[in-house]
């Protein structure tokens, strides 16, 4: 029986992406990008983002930040996922 893992934590309509690597002004996620999305209180790294559609993105987890194992709620490092750019926190150029 597969787990059901829990869905990617919105920004809010008002939340900004938090940026660094660049001294750009700028929430365009291009092709490449390494992102920052949230479970909880855990940031979940994802990189090689790419643009599948409108507003849609696919990526690579990288890591968990503040959580020690290569696992969590059901998402494991390596695994690849797909989410919209409202679930996007933060990310940084390559």
């Amino acid at each position: 029986m597969s787990q059901i893992r829990p869905d990617f934590e919105d920004r809010g309509p008002l939340g900004i992406i938090f940026q660094n690597s660049d001294p750009r002004l700028d929430m365009t996620i291009a092709d490449g990008d390494t992102v920052t999305l949230k479970l909880g209180d855990v940031s979940v790294i994802v990189i090689d983002t790419k643009a599948i559609g409108a507003g849609s993105y696919k990526g690579t987890i990288d890591g968990f930040e503040m959580h020690p194992g290569t696992e969590y709620e059901g998402y494991r490092i390596g695994d690849s996922v797909t989410f919209p750019e409202r679930k996007i926190f933060g990310r940084s150029w390559r």
